[in-house]
């Protein structure tokens, strides 16, 4: 899937269409420059599954928010996690369960890791900033896993 967005409401909204084809066990790893609209994604994510989206912030100092609701929407963030680090702890693995959706931010770096880890499907979203409020994203299910 290809989408182009003129705007954080535009990124929201692709958002919200994607997340009516997850279920409680996907995970999303979101990738892409600093600013080019994953966590305004995650906000799409959350009204698609009913949530409001203002409860939704960028975990890069918490690690890890969780927005409860049915299933609950798990916000995860790898930026501060050094290369070749380990993403394993507790909550993660209890996220990755299958009663949530999970959508990890700077997740890339660690695909292998997750592979092992996620036991529903792997889907990539990959941000490219290419205009001052225009942003390509590009969705695939990961053919490795």
């Amino acid at each position: 899937m290809i989408v182009q967005t003129g705007s954080a409401f535009e990124t929201e909204k692709a958002a919200a269409g994607f997340g009516k084809k997850l279920v409680p066990g996907d995970v999303l790893v979101l990738t892409g420059d600093l600013g080019s609209g994953k966590t305004t994604f995650t906000r799409g994510l959350a009204l698609a599954m009913g949530m409001n989206p203002d409860i939704v912030s960028s975990p890069t100092f918490t690690l890890m928010n969780i927005y409860p609701g049915t299933p609950a929407l798990v916000h995860v963030d790898f930026y501060r996690i050094p290369d070749g680090g380990d993403i394993f702890f507790e909550e993660l693995d209890d996220a990755l369960n299958g009663n949530a959706i999970v959508v990890i931010e700077w997740g890339d770096r660690f695909l292998e890791q997750l592979r092992e880890m996620v036991s529903g499907r792997l889907f990539v979203a990959c941000f490219r900033v290419t205009g001052e409020d225009l942003r390509e994203i590009v969705i695939e299910e990961d053919s490795h896993h």
